[in-house]
């Protein structure tokens, strides 16, 4: 698949096509070839939580994860957009208590209705930050800021293992209120295949498995049980992941088969990017069909009326 056009997600109603979201996507080897790609490689977009994974890194490389004494369920929560569901918010609380802190420490707000800040779906990195922050001698007190010492130790850090000088990027206030960055889908999808990695020369690289096997192995941490990331994780058994970001943005990683893709839809409609998701794992034999029917009821997910009537489709058009 390579193609100047995006992918088309086509949603139908009845036999008319009643909404058409366009998506950018990119496919890259362990090698950083692209080996597909729909639209321009190029597009610059603002990852969101999908730079989830190399953010977490610092926790490790700190020494913060054997210091505390932690397991795989904490970075996986560090990369998660959690639910606050009741296993996650037990090792979240605890993980707060083990560093002596209280709530307000952390940056971010609480989700919508509820008071905790550890609700917040992004509460896992700010542990993970927070406990890199502690670990490098630092004050951890407004670490979400730009102009903090961890947050200039981690863009120092990402510019040092990707190929993005994330000290000239340009930057934004993500919804959890940390920095975020402009990034094209080809260096995000580059930074993200280093997870699948297999290069025992390069000294980051245990941490980078570490990451990626903590991920595999604990989905319930990553996201909601009932979520598209959780359900791909699962009926794979960890032949494929994808990793959320926000506004329609996706990384996904195929370690069979050594890919990593970075997808964008370029009106952020999240079920569209969820559909973009799975044509590429399965167009790059990552998913099976009838595994595919299991992660979304259909090949080709149904639109539903209030009486839960099929009524029509969503189905993506490949532009190659």
């Amino acid at each position: 698949m390579k193609s100047r056009s995006p992918l088309h997600v086509e949603v139908t109603r009845g036999p008319l096509v009643e909404n058409i979201h366009q998506v950018v996507a990119v496919v890259i080897d362990k090698q950083k070839k692209v080996v597909g790609s729909a639209g321009t490689p190029d597009y610059v977009v603002t990852p969101r939580s999908c730079m989830k994974p190399l953010q977490a890194l610092p926790l490790l490389e700190t020494g913060a994860y054997e210091a505390l004494g932690l397991n795989e369920r904490h970075i996986a929560l560090a990369c998660s957009s959690h639910k606050a569901e009741p296993h996650q918010m037990e090792v979240l609380k605890a993980w707060l208590h083990q560093l002596g802190l209280e709530e307000k420490i952390l940056y971010c707000g609480p989700a919508t209705g509820h008071t905790s800040l550890l609700t917040h779906n992004c509460s896992g990195k700010h542990l993970g930050m927070i406990s890199a922050a502690r670990q490098l001698k630092m004050d951890p007190v407004g670490y979400g800021k730009f102009e903090h010492p961890f947050q200039m130790h981690l863009r120092k850090y990402l510019t040092e293992i990707t190929e993005i000088d994330f000290s000239k990027a340009p930057h934004a206030i993500d919804g959890c209120c940390i920095p975020t960055y402009g990034v094209s889908l080809q260096k995000l999808a580059m930074a993200m295949s280093l997870l699948l990695s297999d290069e025992t020369s390069n000294p980051h690289q245990k941490y980078f498995s570490k990451v990626f096997e903590s991920m595999q192995k604990h989905p319930e941490y990553v996201s909601g049980m009932n979520e598209f990331v959780c359900r791909v994780n699962r009926v794979s058994e960890g032949r494929a992941l994808v990793k959320t970001g926000a506004d329609g943005v996706y990384i996904g990683f195929m370690p069979q088969q050594g890919l990593t893709f970075a997808l964008k839809v370029i009106d952020g409609a999240v079920q569209a990017a969820e559909a973009a998701s799975l044509y590429l794992l399965k167009e790059y034999g990552a998913l099976t069909s009838e595994e595919i029917e299991k992660i979304q009821g259909s090949v080709e997910p149904f639109v539903l009326n209030s009486k839960n009537e099929k009524v029509g489709v969503i189905r993506v058009q490949s532009m190659s």
